[in-house]
């Protein structure tokens, strides 16, 4: 006996419960759903229902209309021979009566409402890509993955389903760091997917996650595009709308309004101070006015440039987008995907996580909510939710205060690294953006000094008299050891440092250092650091390196990857990523990867490695 869904809704299509007004900033905001959605999902669908509410006499036309609008499967390249299955399934009247009782209760932005959406890539049926619904500014577009590579999946029940349909028993979710825009993280992770191809097979499901960030410079392909760029106030100005752009405009003036209007009543202030000391003193004091005037000018330009920098920098935007959105959007990914998962009993996957630079920042963050949220009593340590089982952590220069592995601090990084089973650290103390950007973009908002300062990225291993390797930290001008006496070694001891400080590429360009030099350093027995004699002039080697790589790779001159300071142990022709593979593709206890890995950079003189110091149960 079919059971009749009730309508809560009495007026027959097309609706009229609402004013013509109404009606028109309905269509608006329907519209900028549907153009800022992934096609045939969970929530366009459901802003197209209401759309053709409007337009068609019944319920069952529009359920009859939906599936017509999709799109020929014509692209030899796909691999999912049921495209779009749960669109179909689930898209009936009864769906479409659902989406409308929910319209006319005032509950549509409630129940449709996500923030990340899930792509599954066309060339393999195990990759995946989530991407976070939020956009690096608020006048920005969602920009999608390319349709060619990338299909939306209808839900994140979806891809539950997917993974229990192929009894899948892992899942390697892959996350970027700062100053990485959607687009360029599309590409890359197309190219990575593709070199990961037999390890995303066989039950190993890859995941990419791609959170808001901004592109900090210009981009540009040619010297006109170059000019072009150089001549607006924020490299992302030039794509907005016009009144928006004016907006971000009248914000900037109002910024340097301010700026100069605090340097003006300074200057007056310490000008009226100066006549009143001449007169009761009877000092000549305003003879150096003009001079004081001049200097003033030039400290006002110099700060105005500097604040300026700082912001076109995207340092600190990428950093409140990563804790913000990043952070709770794949939290809600993981905590629906275990919900998802919850109806196959027999599903339990092992979980990996790789976290670049910021991205270890997200990670570390989500692993502590995840642990929180669905920890229980008798719970193993590395288990969370009912399906979920933490298995390697992968941080690669991670921007991480080193301050957070203190003893007697609660904190995410504590919490985080406590839950995983396995982590491996791969670190520089090459990389100049930790080093120099974090700590100029951290020094205001971080509780100390600090934690401005030093970070788990730039940690580097070092041999002292006797061959015993320990690790050591870099700051600008000096290393010390990680270790100091209020440090929690249990914590150092866990990780399997990977210092890749002297890492290259295999075809002589790439890789995360250009300069082979080692430290030259004068060790100081009484601070117990070590001064660093060259640093600074490897640092600026390296500085022209990356410039000239990124100018030749962006204008075409060269298909090879370029020097990348912080991000090069992604780049395919590296060991790095030799060891990123090994790492996901074994299935062998840690005692055993650590031998694997004292063979595999034994011989190589570009990456030391120290195994944990953990004891192995």
């Amino acid at each position: 006996m079919e059971i009749e869904i009730k309508r809560e809704y009495k007026d027959k299509l097309p609706f009229n419960w609402k004013s013509d007004a109404q009606k028109e900033s309905d269509r608006s905001w329907l519209q900028e759903i549907i153009d800022d959605t992934a096609p045939f999902s969970d929530r366009w669908a459901k802003a197209r229902i209401v759309q053709l509410a409007y337009e068609l006499d019944s319920e069952e036309q529009i359920a009859d209309k939906l599936p017509n609008e999709l799109p020929e499967e014509d692209n030899p390249q796909n691999d999912h021979p049921e495209q779009y299955r749960c669109f179909k399934e689930a898209v009936n009247v009864e769906y479409v009566i659902n989406t409308l009782n929910q319209w006319k209760g005032k509950k549509f932005r409630q129940r449709s409402a996500r923030n990340f959406e899930v792509f599954a890539y066309r060339n393999n049926p195990n990759v995946f890509l989530v991407i976070s619904r939020t956009t690096s500014s608020f006048d920005l577009n969602h920009k999608l993955p390319p349709k060619e590579h990338f299909q939306a999946l209808f839900n994140v029940n979806e891809l539950a389903r997917l993974i229990q349909d192929s009894k899948a028993k892992r899942l390697t979710l892959r996350t970027h760091g700062y100053a990485t825009p959607s687009e360029n993280f599309y590409k890359g992770f197309s190219k990575e997917a593709d070199r990961l191809s037999e390890i995303a097979q066989d039950g190993h499901f890859y995941i990419g996650y791609s959170w808001p960030s901004e592109q900090p410079l210009p981009v540009f392909k040619t010297w006109k595009g170059l000019l072009s760029k150089l001549a607006v106030f924020s490299p992302q100005l030039d794509k907005k709308p016009l009144k928006k752009r004016d907006r971000q405009i009248d914000i900037r003036l109002k910024f340097l309004f301010f700026l100069a209007l605090s340097a003006g009543i300074v200057g007056t202030l310490a000008t009226g101070l100066l006549m009143l000391a001449e007169k009761v003193f009877s000092l000549q004091l305003l003879t150096f006015l003009p001079q004081w005037v001049g200097i003033s000018s030039v400290v006002f330009l110099l700060w105005g440039l500097a604040f300026w920098l700082l912001r076109q920098t995207g340092y600190q935007g990428d950093r409140t987008r990563a804790i913000y959105y990043g952070v709770p959007d794949l939290a809600e990914f993981f905590w629906r995907l275990d919900k998802g998962l919850s109806k196959a009993p027999d599903c339990s996957l092992k979980v990996n996580m790789i976290g670049h630079s910021m991205g270890g920042l997200v990670i570390l963050n989500v692993l502590c909510i995840l642990c929180y949220q669905f920890r229980k009593d008798g719970q193993k340590d590395h288990k969370f939710g009912d399906r979920f089982t933490l298995d390697k952590l992968i941080l690669a220069s991670p921007d991480v205060p080193l301050e957070l592995m203190r003893q007697g601090r609660s904190n995410y990084v504590r919490d985080a690294l406590n839950c995983c089973d396995q982590i491996y650290l791969m670190s520089s103390d090459r990389d100049i953006i930790l080093r120099y950007l974090s700590n100029v973009g951290n020094w205001f908002t971080e509780p100390s000094i600090e934690m401005s300062g030093l970070r788990l990225g730039n940690v580097y291993l070092r041999k002292d008299s006797e061959g015993k390797i320990a690790p050591w930290v870099r700051a600008m001008f000096y290393s010390q050891p990680t270790l100091q006496p209020t440090t929690d070694p249990q914590l150092f001891n866990k990780l399997n440092y990977l210092d890749c400080s002297r890492m290259g590429s295999k075809k002589g360009r790439g890789g995360v250092n250009g300069i082979r030099s080692a430290l030259a350093k004068i060790y100081v027995e009484k601070l117990q650091i070590d001064i660093n004699v060259n640093g600074i002039f490897i640092d600026l080697g390296n500085a022209i390196r990356y410039v000239y790589d990124s100018i030749s790779y962006r204008l075409e001159r060269s298909n090879l990857d370029g020097l990348d300071l912080h991000g090069g142990y992604f780049q395919q022709e590296t060991i790095s990523f030799e060891i990123l593979e090994f790492l996901l593709k074994t299935e062998l206890e840690e005692k055993d990867i650590q031998t694997q890995l004292e063979i595999l950079t034994g011989d190589r003189s570009e990456i030391l490695f120290l195994p944990s110091q953990k004891p192995v149960s």
